[in-house]
């Protein structure tokens, strides 16, 4: 048994290596496309400097519409934040974070899923971005965008972003790995369940890091709190959203009085206030192993995160 566990452990950290590894050669690429000749000379030498490429829409709302004195500073801290902790291509959990922010100042914003064209090259591809008041706006950082392409999505927003409903057939398809397909699977899990996406991305370490920065500069600046996971994501069935009958007391009485009386069953758990907890993420629970074997195969094998996790980059139609 001791024998299959130290295989057990010998794989993942080779798995772990194989992961690190084609990041730093991600990595290389990405400081090599800082001498691409679509860059002017005086901007190859600071190819990550957040400056006046990000001044325009989809990525600032317009000096002209009503809270962009607040507004812009947010997503211009946003991004930097981003940077700061090596997040690239997220944009369901940095958009999710944003409208929970303009939300606590009473800014009314949209969190879209869709599909968004970089330039005219490629092919339209999934997508999450916020829209205040009728603005697209794209707080997303790219490590390695490219002028050219930050130049295309400023000139075209409104063809480059199209809102769309997901192909719910083929996100229920267990055969379907294709890493566009998981991409889009993990996209559309923040518009469908948002504070459920919330909790498991607050196990990476990079992310609880950014998230904890947007809390301090919305209480710094604005003396307001974020919105933060509805409680009920610790204790309900991830999959049949159901809740342990030994929970109630562990709930407020106003989120109890929402709760049909149909929805509370036993738990198996030693513990009876819960249900069983997943081993890897700690965060996801299911009544039974039915529940947690279907959501697994649905959506969780791909979102689920180890606590702790390091941040690597997430996954995206690009990747082999």
């Amino acid at each position: 048994m001791a024998a299959i566990k130290q295989i057990k452990h010998i794989k993942k950290q080779v798995k772990t290596t194989i992961v690190h590894s084609t990041l730093e050669i991600r990595a290389s690429v990405c400081t090599d496309l800082s001498q691409h000749e679509c860059f002017p000379s005086n901007v190859r030498s600071q190819m990550h400097t957040l400056s006046a490429f990000f001044t325009r829409q989809p990525f600032a709302i317009s000096s002209s519409c009503s809270n962009s004195t607040k507004i812009n500073p947010l997503l211009s801290f946003s991004l930097n934040q981003q940077k700061d902790e090596d997040i690239s291509k997220d944009p369901g959990f940095i958009s999710l974070v944003i409208h929970r922010c303009l939300e606590t100042i009473g800014i009314k914003s949209k969190v879209v899923f869709g599909e968004r064209k970089s330039d005219n090259t490629h092919s339209f591809e999934p997508h999450v971005w916020l829209v205040i008041d009728g603005n697209i706006i794209d707080n997303c950082y790219i490590e390695d965008i490219c002028e050219t392409s930050v130049r295309y999505l400023q000139d075209n927003v409104h063809q480059c972003y199209k809102e769309c409903e997901p192909d719910l057939s083929i996100l229920k398809d267990i055969k379907s790995i294709e890493p566009a397909v998981n991409f889009k699977k993990c996209l559309y899990f923040y518009i469908k369940k948002p504070d459920h996406a919330l909790a498991l991305s607050l196990n990476r370490e990079q992310y609880y890091n950014y998230y904890f920065a947007m809390i301090r500069y919305m209480h710094e600046h604005h003396n307001a709190a974020i919105t933060g996971v509805d409680p009920r994501v610790r204790y309900i069935c991830w999959y049949c959203e159901r809740y342990p009958k030994g929970g109630k007391n562990f709930i407020s009485d106003i989120l109890v009085q929402e709760i049909d009386a149909d929805q509370w069953v036993d738990s198996s758990c030693s513990s009876s206030w819960k249900f069983f907890h997943c081993k890897q993420c700690m965060v996801a629970s299911y009544c039974d192993k039915s529940c947690q074997r279907n959501d697994w195969n649905e959506i969780h094998n791909i979102t689920c995160l180890p606590r702790g996790s390091v941040c690597q980059s997430p996954l995206s139609p690009d990747d082999d």
